[in-house]
């Protein structure tokens, strides 16, 4: 039986979150360029081959890029 959206998202627990700061800290050293930036589409591919149930929604926001917003 497959759960509804809302019953899914009710039962991710605080233990199943992996560690935002590792996750972003390992994307952007994967991804950085030369110059010492990392594009936020290269750092979200890297984050979701790495951790395939990353979603942001998992972190209170929508979108990859209001969560790095949140980060500064």
């Amino acid at each position: 039986m497959l759960k509804r959206p809302a019953e899914a998202a009710a039962s991710v627990t605080v233990s199943d979150v992996p560690d935002l700061k590792g996750l972003l800290t390992h994307a952007i050293t994967e991804t950085s360029r030369d110059s010492g930036w990392a594009p936020l589409s290269a750092m979200g591919s890297s984050i979701n081959k790495n951790n395939t149930s990353f979603d942001p929604r998992n972190y209170g926001l929508t979108k990859l890029s209001e969560l790095m917003r949140q980060q500064v």
